[in-house]
């Protein structure tokens, strides 16, 4: 199966599409999406997972904190709330 397009769902119509991010400390997941086609045509795509929120670049940001501080920091893999606001440097 080639991974370019997609790989099957146990849906009806349906194909599960992976796209990667290539950073410097290897790549992420980006997005994924189920596709749902009739006849060729996309009627639907649902959001599964998308990647673009700047949480996910954490392993980047926590690499750098413990190289500048040398000191080993434990981050959260799940948020007990829902993030609405990102700010700061």
């Amino acid at each position: 199966m080639n991974p370019k397009e997609g790989f099957p769902s146990p849906k009806k119509n349906v194909r599960v599409i992976v796209a990667y991010f290539e950073e410097e400390l290897g790549e992420r997941i980006g997005f994924i999406w189920e596709i749902t086609a009739n006849n060729e045509k996309i009627t639907d795509i649902m959001v599964v997972y998308d990647g673009s929120n700047p949480f996910m670049n954490e392993k980047k940001a926590v690499k750098e904190y413990e190289t500048n501080y040398q000191k080993h920091i434990l981050v959260p893999s799940k948020f007990s709330f829902k993030v609405t606001h990102v700010h700061g440097d």
